[in-house]
């Protein structure tokens, strides 16, 4: 997807949703898309869009000393 959102962006965005009686907000066009994923698309195809985004998501987020090893 895109660069990561800065918390004090996501911060304000609940806030914003918070103050105006909205029960929930979506930070990022992206994350919106991946979270109404599963109205338009069967749910074996949501599954695994969603686990291929986060795999790169954790593959990103891992130093590499660590990508492969075991907890």
């Amino acid at each position: 997807m895109g660069a990561k959102a800065k918390a004090s962006d996501v911060v304000r965005l609940g806030l914003r949703a918070l103050s105006t009686g909205r029960t929930h907000a979506i930070h990022g066009f992206g994350n919106y898309i991946l979270s109404n994923l599963a109205r338009f698309v069967p749910r074996s195809v949501a599954a695994r869009l969603t686990a291929e985004v986060m795999r790169k998501n954790q593959a990103r987020a891992l130093p590499a000393s660590t990508a492969g090893a075991r907890p």
